[in-house]
């Protein structure tokens, strides 16, 4: 069962119609669709909700016009964290949370989409503007946190990491640019903050980095 709902959750993200499951030509597929719509059912007969189909149906209802509008009109500024993270249906709910006032401000790193896997879609944080028109993009350029060495090595390696410069389809970008520095470098000691580590074994793996650190 765990399985097969990871795969629901996933369908629900995906915001995929059930009854287009059953229709596929494929068996596997077709019996997932059914699979689905029998849980569903259950889910309903007892009343009871996971998170995904929580998401799946406020969405629906929020399709409802008037219903948006109400939940929009009390809804009177909206701030989302790790917009990286959000998935499809996440986005579709927000999108109609906010139509009344248009009032969404988010926060996020596209290179920190590490939630895919839980159905994470960091296209949401690339097209923000485009699905919100007339957003202003504020770009926080400087890392209060890290040791310069530690974001002088991250820049560097994003940079040769992949080749960002292909857009997709409709030519938004796969990648924002970016310009990081570390807060105030001048103060910060010369250490090797950014060390690599290699290992036959966790153990010997462990070894070498307190080896390191110790000299």
């Amino acid at each position: 069962m765990a399985e097969a709902a990871r795969y629901f959750d996933r369908i629900c993200d995906e915001m995929i119609d059930p009854e287009v499951l059953t229709g596929s030509q494929r068996p596997l597929i077709a019996a997932l669709g059914r699979c689905l719509r029998r849980y569903r059912e259950l889910l309903l007969a007892t009343n009871v909700a996971d998170f995904a189909h929580l998401q799946a149906w406020a969405e629906r209802v929020m399709r409802d016009g008037d219903i948006a509008a109400r939940a929009g009109e009390a809804v009177r500024r909206l701030m989302v964290d790790e917009f990286q993270d959000t998935s499809r249906i996440q986005l579709r709910i927000l999108g109609r949370l906010t139509e009344t006032r248009g009032n969404i401000l988010v926060v996020g790193d596209d290179d920190q989409s590490t939630y895919r896997f839980m159905g994470a879609g960091v296209a949401n944080l690339l097209q923000f503007p485009w699905y919100f028109r007339g957003s202003h993009v504020v770009k926080l350029a400087t890392n209060y946190r890290s040791h310069k060495h530690i974001v002088a090595t991250y820049s560097a390696w994003m940079e040769t990491a992949a080749d960002w410069s292909h857009p997709d389809r409709v030519g938004r970008t796969c990648r924002f640019e970016k310009d990081f520095a570390a807060h105030a470098p001048e103060t910060h000691l010369d250490y090797p903050a950014v060390i690599a580590v290699q290992g036959a074994n966790p153990r010997d793996e462990g070894r070498r980095l307190r080896d390191c650190c110790v000299s």
